[in-house]
């Protein structure tokens, strides 16, 4: 149940989140993170609370992960 999504999306619901990955991550399937995304945005019951912002043809760590101008 880890991997359940929907189990944990509910705790999110209010909290400005800001979903950051890499589009060719092997470490934390870029499936699940939009997925998370999707569920918060419906329980917000706003199509555009979550901010996603995938970057393409970039793993699990990159230059500027957690330090460019988006973060």
């Amino acid at each position: 149940s880890e991997h359940h999504a929907d189990f944990y999306a509910h705790h999110l619901v209010g909290l400005p989140l800001i979903i950051r990955m890499g589009s060719d991550d092997n470490n934390v399937p870029p499936y699940h993170l939009r997925r998370m995304a999707r569920l918060v945005d419906q329980l917000s019951e706003d199509p555009s609370f979550v901010e996603v912002s995938e970057i393409p043809g970039e793993g699990h760590w990159f230059n500027g992960v957690v330090d460019d101008a988006i973060m």
